[in-house]
C-alpha cells in the first residue's frame, strides 16, 4: 500500500507548487524568551532545511543559512507575532499567559505572506503552569500536513480532518482536528498527550486572520480571501521545558 494522499485541496496546492512539489517546511521556535518580543523568528527543522535548500539550489536562489535568518530581508517571511493571541486567551480565561513555543508549516519562499498555505500551533502556559494549544491552519496545508503525519510511522496519528458529503460539500471533523493538534504537539514539541487529556476547547471556527498579525486570531470578515480553521484546546498537563533532540 502506497502513501496516503488526500486530494480535496489539490487545486489550491498546485497554485503554489513547482514541478509538482509543494514546498512546505516545518519551522519552530522552542525558546520561551524569544516570544517576549513583538516579532519572533521561526527556524526550519534540520529535515526541512535540507529539503527546502535542495529546492532553492534547483531554482538558483540563495540557500537558508544562519546568516539568512540574521540579516536577509526575506527572513521576515518566517516571523510570527503571538501577542494578540495571548490577549485573546487572557480575555477568555481571565488569567495570565505566556507563549512557550510555536511550530508552523510554511511554504518557501512565501512564508507568512501566503496565509491560506500556513499552519501554526502555539504552545501557551497559564499562571498555574497549565498547557494550552492555539491552532490555525489553511485548508490546503492542514490536509497536506495531516497526510504527512499519517504516513510517518513514528507518529500514531491516523485521522482525516476533511471529507466530502454526498453533494460534494466539505465537512471538517472537530475530533479529528483535535487529534491532529495532539500529533503536532508531539511532532513539534515532543509532548506525549492523549485525547482524554483535553479538558476544554473553543468551537472550531473559520477565521480570516493572517499568519503574521498585529491583533487576535479569532477574526471573521466575510470579504477576506483568507480562510483558516482555528481552535484552542486546554490539556490536563503541566508545562515542562522542551527537550530539544
Amino acid at each position: 500500500m502506497g502513501p496516503i494522499e488526500h486530494t480535496i485541496f489539490d487545486t489550491e496546492r498546485a497554485q503554489r507548487s513547482a514541478g509538482g512539489v509543494y514546498p512546505m517546511g516545518t519551522f519552530v521556535n522552542l525558546t520561551p524568551s524569544d516570544f517576549d518580543q513583538t516579532r519572533t523568528q521561526l527556524y526550519p527543522t534540520q529535515e526541512s532545511l535540507g529539503f527546502l535548500n535542495a529546492l532553492r539550489e534547483r531554482r538558483g536562489t540563495p540557500v537558508l543559512t544562519p546568516t539568512f535568518f540574521r540579516s536577509h530581508p526575506n527572513r521576515n517571511r518566517f516571523i510570527t507575532n503571538t501577542r494578540g493571541t495571548v490577549q485573546e486567551l487572557m480575555d477568555r480565561y481571565h488569567r495570565a499567559f505566556k507563549v512557550s513555543a510555536q511550530g508552523a508549516e510554511l511554504l518557501d519562499p512565501w512564508g507568512n505572506t501566503a496565509s491560506n498555505h500556513t499552519l501554526e500551533l502555539t504552545e501557551v502556559v497559564d499562571d498555574q503552569g497549565s498547557l494550552y494549544y492555539v491552532f490555525a491552519g489553511g485548508f490546503p496545508m492542514i490536509e497536506c500536513k495531516s497526510d504527512q503525519l499519517v504516513n510517518y510511522s513514528q507518529n500514531p496519528y491516523h485521522q482525516n480532518v476533511f471529507t466530502l458529503n454526498s453533494m460534494g460539500g466539505i465537512i471538517y471533523h472537530e475530533a479529528n482536528l483535535q487529534a491532529l493538534i495532539l500529533a503536532l504537539a508531539q511532532d513539534y514539541f515532543h509532548r506525549e498527550l492523549t485525547p482524554n487529556q483535553i479538558v476544554d476547547h473553543t468551537k472550531l471556527q473559520v477565521v480570516t486572520s493572517p499568519f503574521y498579525r498585529q491583533g487576535g486570531l479569532m477574526v471573521k470578515q466575510g470579504t477576506s480571501p483568507i480562510r483558516r480553521l482555528a481552535t484552542v484546546i486546554k490539556v490536563a498537563a503541566t508545562w515542562t521545558p522542551i527537550e530539544t533532540l
